[in-house]
C-alpha cells in the first residue's frame, strides 16, 4: 500500500480520505460509499450564509465510515489516550485487514509539510513495512518511515482503528442504490426558494465554501450513477465549477470585492442543480 490510494478518491475530510483510499485498495468500488452526497445547494446556502457552517465544519452529509459501517464493509473504534505507546504496541499486532489511523499534532504538520492545515485534528495512516514504521498522508500527499520517537512526538492524544469485513456484494450495492433514490426524492421536495439573501461580510470567502461542498458533492454524485448510466456529459458541470472556483480564488488573493460575481456563483449553482436533477430523475424512471 502506497499514497497512489489516494488516486480519484473524493472525501471531504482525511478521515473520508483514508477510509477511500483503504478500501479502493482492497479492490472495493468506493463510488458506492457515494449514495448520499447529493445536497440540496439552496439549503447549502442556508447552512454557509445563516448558520455560519465552512467546508471543514460541514457535517450534512453523512459521512463515508458512517456509510461504510452501515453497508457492512468497515467497522471502526476511536480511541481517545494519553499511552502514546499503545500505538506502537497496536501497530505490531494489526492483522492484514486491519489498519491505523494516528492523529498528529498541528505544530508536527508546520514542521514536517510547512503548511497549516484548515483542521487542527489531522490523521495520518500508520502501518509495519519491513519492520518499519511507515506513513502515508493525505494532504499534502506523501509517505516515508517514522521512528518510534518521531511518531511519539507527533501524536496527538487519539487514534481511529479500523478492520475491512466483507467485500462489496450484490445487496450492499443495491442497498446503496435505494438510499440514494430515497435521498433524491426527499431533497427534491425541498423548498428554500425565498433563503437567497445579499450578505456582504465574508461574501467571497462563504462562497468559496459553498463551491467547494457543492463540488465534491456534485461529483461523487456523477460517479455513483456512473455504475449504471452514462455521466460523461455531465462532467461539464464540474469543469465550470473549476472555472468558477479558479476565478473566486484570484478574486480572494486580490481582494477584489465583487458582490455580482458572488451572486452569479450561487444562482449557476442553483440553476445547475436543477438541470442535473431533470436530467437524473428521466435516468431514475427506467430503473
Amino acid at each position: 500500500m502506497d499514497k497512489r490510494i489516494f488516486d480519484g478518491v473524493l472525501g471531504i475530510s482525511c478521515l473520508e480520505n483514508y477510509i477511500l483510499g483503504i478500501l479502493k485498495s482492497r479492490e472495493v468500488d468506493i463510488s458506492r460509499l457515494y449514495c448520499r452526497s447529493l445536497i440540496d445547494p439552496q439549503k447549502l446556502y442556508k447552512d454557509i450564509f445563516i448558520e455560519n457552517m465552512t467546508y471543514e465544519t460541514y457535517r450534512e452529509i453523512p459521512s463515508i465510515h458512517s456509510i461504510a459501517k452501515q453497508l457492512g464493509l468497515i467497522k471502526f473504534i476511536f480511541v481517545e489516550t494519553n499511552r502514546g505507546f499503545d500505538i506502537i504496541l497496536k501497530l505490531r499486532k494489526l492483522s492484514q485487514n486491519e489498519y491505523l489511523l494516528v492523529r498528529v499534532k498541528p505544530e508536527y504538520l508546520k514542521e514536517k509539510f510547512n503548511i497549516r492545515l484548515w483542521r487542527d485534528d489531522h490523521y495520518i495512516l500508520v502501518f509495519m513495512k519491513n519492520s518499519e514504521i511507515y506513513f502515508i498522508n493525505d494532504k499534502p500527499l506523501a509517505e516515508g518511515v517514522l521512528t518510534q520517537k518521531e511518531l511519539m512526538g507527533a501524536y496527538d492524544h487519539g487514534y481511529m482503528w479500523i478492520r475491512a469485513l466483507s467485500p462489496m456484494n450484490k445487496e450492499m450495492i443495491d442497498n446503496s442504490m435505494i438510499q440514494f433514490i430515497d435521498l433524491f426524492h426527499s431533497l427534491k421536495s425541498l423548498n428554500y426558494a425565498n433563503s437567497i439573501s445579499y450578505f456582504e461580510t465574508d461574501r467571497e470567502v462563504k462562497t468559496k465554501h459553498m463551491l467547494l461542498i457543492y463540488r465534491v458533492a456534485l461529483q461523487r454524485t456523477i460517479e455513483f450513477l456512473g455504475y449504471y448510466f452514462d455521466m460523461s456529459s455531465y462532467m461539464q458541470y464540474i469543469l465550470e465549477l473549476n472555472k468558477l472556483l479558479a476565478k473566486l480564488e484570484y478574486d480572494i488573493l486580490k481582494k477584489n470585492v465583487n458582490i455580482c460575481g458572488s451572486t452569479d456563483i450561487i444562482f449557476f449553482i442553483i440553476n445547475c442543480n436543477l438541470m442535473f436533477y431533470e436530467n437524473v430523475e428521466k435516468e431514475l424512471r427506467g430503473v
